[in-house]
């Protein structure tokens, strides 16, 4: 997905969901600093979705 600011593409954000493993990898790019952009990656119980680790 990309989110426009002003009319103009600022953000590029995608997951990745890992079911089987229960990692979700969501990545922010920012389209206009990428020393602005970040990934987060969150680790959850495969079986109940309750989330194991918070990213800092």
């Amino acid at each position: 997905m990309t989110a426009l600011r002003a009319g103009e593409p600022w953000l590029r954000i995608s997951t990745d969901d890992d079911v089987r493993h229960g990692v979700l990898v969501v990545r922010v790019t920012d389209l206009q600093d990428p020393a602005a952009s970040s990934t987060k990656v969150h680790r959850y119980d495969r079986l109940t979705g309750v989330l194991q680790t918070v990213p800092a």
